[in-house]
This record gives structure tokens, sequence and C-alpha cells, in this order.
């Protein structure tokens, strides 16, 4: 079940016609696999989910703060892109594009999850899990 991100967030994190092709594994179609791009939403909202599980966080996040959407959507692009066999690598031999989108989302992941920053702002503060400490405690 989709919490965060339709396949419009990914068209316009990586464009239509790639969510299109990505989507087709077999490249036998012109239009998108939809149980191909429900798959990679899952498996985004599946890992971000695993990383915040047992964080600070209620889950799912409420409300959806953009910076979720985003993180989503361009886990989903990069499940999309992989899962057809691509591959970006650059003359060395080390990720290209795909790869470094991901890479940047795991490591803002982390720095939310550490604490280093908020997820949502004002209003819209993602709720925190009930009956957890919002700041650091002096455990003895």
């Amino acid at each position: 079940m989709a919490y965060y991100i339709t396949q419009d967030d990914i068209e316009r994190a990586v464009g239509q016609n790639n969510v299109t092709a990505w989507s087709n594994r077999d490249a036998t179609s012109t239009s998108a696999d939809e149980t191909a791009i429900t798959d990679a939403i899952d498996d985004a909202e599946s890992l971000i989910h695993d990383k915040f599980r047992g964080g600070r966080y209620s889950l799912p996040f409420s409300p959806v703060p953009a910076r979720v959407r985003r993180w989503a959507a361009d886990l989903a692009a990069w499940s999309l892109y992989v899962a057809r066999g691509l591959r970006d690598e650059d003359a060395k031999g080390e990720g290209g594009k795909m790869q470094a989108r991901r890479d940047r989302v795991l490591k803002e992941m982390a720095e939310y999850m550490a604490g280093s920053f908020s997820l949502g702002e004002g209003d819209s503060e993602c709720a925190l899990r009930t009956g957890e400490p919002s700041a650091p405690v002096v455990v003895q």
C-alpha cells in the first residue's frame, strides 16, 4: 500500500519516459508497467520504514513531509532503473547519477535518524512516537 507517493511523483523526479521505459523490464511495451511501478513504490516506502522503525517518529509519517516524498520517489526510480538491468557507471566503474541519487537519499535519512535534523517544520512536524522522549535523556 502506497503511503507517500504515486507514479506521478516518480515521473516528476526522473521523467515520464524514463519511468515508462524502466518499468518495462523486457522492453516490449510502450506503456508503463503498473505492477512494476507499484512494486518499486512498495520497496521504496518499505526501505524508508525499515530505516526509521523504532526511531523517534510514528510510522507511517503523518503529515508526510515533502522530503519523505522525494526520498520515496528517488528510491522507487532507482529500483525501477536497476531492475531493468541498466547501469550508469562512469569510466572508473563507479556509480553514476542514479546510484548517486540513492546514496544521497540514504545519507540524508541517516542524518534525520540520528537527530541532526527534524522531519517537518512548525505545524507540519511529523508525529513523534508516544512514550518516547523527544530529546536526549540522562540514563544512570
